[in-house]
Order: structure tokens, then sequence, then C-alpha cells
């Protein structure tokens, strides 16, 4: 997850937050002196280098927390404007540690529980050929057009069958097709 806060309307599904994205955001402010943002950036990087699951996961939740209190100190709540109405608009860096605070399991996944990639990278690359061809031709013609082309992608994928081969793939999902003696 990109941290957009429409994902989290999903209840019935486990939100992670992208390794990859909160490194970008975590350069961004360090570029801007953020001292925070660079303890929070080596932070996530010494625990994307170490095996996982990582096992101490009390520790890890208390190193995270002090470089949570460390950037509430650099980034304090905005203060309301007199003659302004609603929420005073608040910083980059205040809405990236408000999503850390709120979606710390959701961040820390990666480390603590096995299966859990640092980046989305390989999701957006799987559902990036579908986005494309719904933007092209307005969609999918029929149901059945549809279904079968979410069955072929993940069979065409290289990664999901370097060891075996997109041919193989093909013929082991056809072969399920046949009826069985």
């Amino acid at each position: 997850m990109t941290g957009w806060a429409a994902y989290c309307k999903f209840t019935d599904a486990r939100h992670v937050l992208c390794g990859a994205h909160l490194l970008g955001e975590l350069k961004g402010l360090q570029e801007s002196g953020s001292l925070g943002a660079e303890e929070m950036h080596k932070f996530l990087l010494q625990l994307y280098r170490m095996p996982r699951p990582i096992g101490a996961e009390e520790e890890v939740g208390k190193h995270y927390q002090i470089i949570l209190a460390q950037a509430e100190r650099e980034e304090p709540l905005p203060l309301a404007t007199a003659g302004r109405r609603g929420k005073p608009k608040q910083s980059p860096g205040r809405n990236l540690l408000d999503r850390l605070r709120t979606h710390q399991d959701g961040v820390l996944a990666f480390a603590l529980d096995a299966g859990v990639p640092f980046t989305n990278n390989q999701a957006a690359r799987d559902l990036r050929g579908i986005t494309v061809k719904l933007k092209v031709s307005g969609g999918f013609r029929t149901r059945e057009g549809a279904s079968s082309t979410l069955v072929f992608r993940p069979l065409s994928r290289p990664s999901a069958n370097a060891e075996r081969g997109s041919l193989l793939g093909y013929a082991s999902y056809f072969h399920s097709l046949l009826p069985q003696p």
C-alpha cells in the first residue's frame, strides 16, 4: 500500500505499507534537514538487510517508537490560525509521521512476518497490464474475457515461471481443465 487513505476502506484485507514508497518520502524529508526522517530511513534499511522474520518484535517496536518521538519533536502539530475555519494544514513531514504512527504494524510487517515483501513492486507490475488494457479498450467485452485474462496473466509472468517456463505454465493450466478419469 502506498499510504492512500482510500485503501484502508477495504476491511477484509491486511494493509502493509510499501517500503520503497516510504523510503522515497523519507529521503525527501531528509533532504530538507529532518533528522527523524534520516533515522527512520536508516532503521528501515537496517531491518531490510536483516534475515527475516526478525524475532525481536518488542525491541523493533520500541526502537520504532523512539524514532517517532524524535520526529514528533521536529514536526509539531500545526497551530490554528485566527479567522480560519477547519483543521490547520499539516506539513508533509507531519502527514508522514501520522501515517507511520497509525500504520506501525503495516510498516514493520515486512520485518516481523514471513512472506511479506518489502515493496509492492511485483503486485504493481502484475496489475499494470490489466490496468493498461482497461484504459486503452475501455474494459473487457465479456465476463468470460475478463476471467480468461485474469487466469492467463499470472501464468505468463516470467518470475512466477522462472523454473518451469511459461509454456509449462499454460500446459499445466489446460491439463487441469481436462476431465480426470
